[in-house]
């Protein structure tokens, strides 16, 4: 069905270049429905436009990585990644002590740079995951040389050599408040905020003599005294959603993915979901965040290859690329495929439109012939088993071979962007990542969305 849609979003985008058009399974005659009479903290009261439409992108100037985006309260985003030497975003600069330090910018629904903060010490440093709390966020980072670190407020005792991971709570304009330590080493970190302001943190380490190591879910408050563990052997963390009444975790293992439920207040077991992927080639994929709606779940992930869900495969073309999906886990607790694509593709982030699940789809082809073309999306989840998955474009570039590093290219629509995370805040969509195909640069963009309803 994503494939059928993104068809007919490329026929949509050629006849867009001649004028205004409606989003995707939205006739062009159809009125766009007005604002709601009550907007939330992140809307600012502007008219929503009729099709996604960029507001502004800020590029970064230096050797720099964006690795996560956040919607902080009050409004403001909050934007984390690795950069060497200079760094410059917008009028604000820091400067690294080090090989290769972090930074935390905080910055304004119009774009303004509100500040920009270095951490880091003499050596490598790095980012692992930057979650928004209910004062401001928490950045988990891994510093290589714990003995002259700059930026961040350690505990006394902590200045040492070695490395050492840290879990820092950010106030609303990114400034660090106090650190929490962590044990060093993990491959992956994943970190949320539970109601009552404690942390569940989720780190993956790599197995001696297979890719899945063990993984390690803890609760832990804000002061860092440990609530509870759960050991996951073989196994790593891709995500973390924290629900009002249930934590999930989204899985890899060999040959598998997996949503797994547990009681936050416990870290017991309450259900699991697995997609199995059979003996073919392609790539495991992950799941990324799921949205949870109710009763509904929601999850947007990727695979390559034939996939089986609740006991039954679903034949997809054999590729090695991955390949979107939607899953949907129902009130009755039974996980169903609602789509997948042949299309090559990942989800950068999951979020909520106007009350629906959303992901946000960087389709890198295709697969249609002579033409290649990838491009940006929203895909809005089905309500119902008689309805289809939607799909508006915000950017669609055309080329003319499979080449496309070296290819001719068309811009059919919007300004490309190559999307490494995304997050969903009210009517917006903010994203980080490459600012173009095949360059090194770095941007930051707000993409105005739509009604979904």
């Amino acid at each position: 069905m994503i494939r059928r849609i993104v068809s007919a979003a490329v026929a949509w985008a050629l006849a867009a270049c001649a004028g205004p058009a409606a989003p995707v399974g939205v006739p062009a005659s159809v009125p766009i429905p007005s604002p709601p009479a009550t907007t939330g903290a992140l809307e600012s009261g502007e008219p929503r436009p009729a099709v996604p439409q960029e507001a502004w992108r800020i590029e970064l100037l230096g050797d720099a990585s964006l690795r996560a985006v956040v919607a902080l309260p009050r409004g403001a985003i909050g934007v984390a990644g690795t950069f060497r030497e200079r760094l410059t975003l917008g009028d604000r600069s820091v400067s690294s002590q080090g090989n290769e330090d972090v930074f935390v910018a905080t910055l304004a629904r119009t774009g303004e740079v509100l500040a920009a903060r270095s951490i880091g010490g003499p050596g490598d440093d790095g980012v692992g995951d930057l979650a928004p709390t209910a004062e401001g966020a928490v950045l988990a980072l891994e510093v290589e040389e714990s003995r002259g670190v700059v930026g961040l407020d350690l505990p006394r005792g902590a200045d040492g050599t070695g490395p050492t991971a840290w879990l820092a709570h950010l106030d609303g304009e990114g400034a660090p408040r106090r650190a929490v330590k962590r044990a060093p080493g993990a491959r992956e970190t994943r970190v949320r905020e539970l109601p009552g302001g404690d942390l569940v943190v989720a780190t993956s380490r790599t197995g001696e003599s297979d890719l899945f190591g063990e993984a390690t879910v803890e609760r832990v408050s804000p002061e860092g005294t440990l609530r509870w563990t759960v050991r996951l052997d073989r196994t790593e963390v891709n995500a973390l959603t924290a629900a009002p009444s249930s934590l999930w975790l989204s899985l890899r293992a060999s040959g598998k993915l997996s949503l797994l439920e547990i009681d936050p207040a416990t870290g017991v077991g309450r259900s699991r979901h697995d997609v199995e992927k059979p003996p073919s080639p392609g790539d495991l994929g992950g799941i990324s965040e799921v949205v949870v709606l109710g009763h509904r779940v929601v999850a947007f992930g990727e695979t390559g290859g034939a996939v089986r869900v609740a006991g039954r495969e679903h034949a997809r073309a054999t590729s090695y690329a991955l390949q979107p999906m939607i899953l949907e886990l129902d009130p009755t607790g039974s996980l169903a495929l609602q789509d997948a694509a042949d299309v090559t593709g990942t989800f950068a982030g999951t979020g909520v439109v106007d009350g629906l699940a959303a992901g946000a789809l960087w389709i890198l082809h295709t697969g249609r012939r002579p033409e290649p073309h990838r491009g940006l999306y929203v895909a809005l989840a089905a309500q119902g088993a008689r309805e289809a998955p939607r799909l508006w474009p915000i950017s669609q570039v055309r080329y003319e071979m499979d080449d496309w590093e070296r290819s001719p290219r068309e811009v059919l629509r919007g300004k490309p962007f190559s999307p490494r995370q995304a997050t969903f805040a009210g009517s917006d969509l903010y994203l980080v990542g490459g600012c173009d195909d095949g360059t090194n640069s770095q941007c930051i963009a707000r993409v105005r969305l739509p009604h979904a309803r």
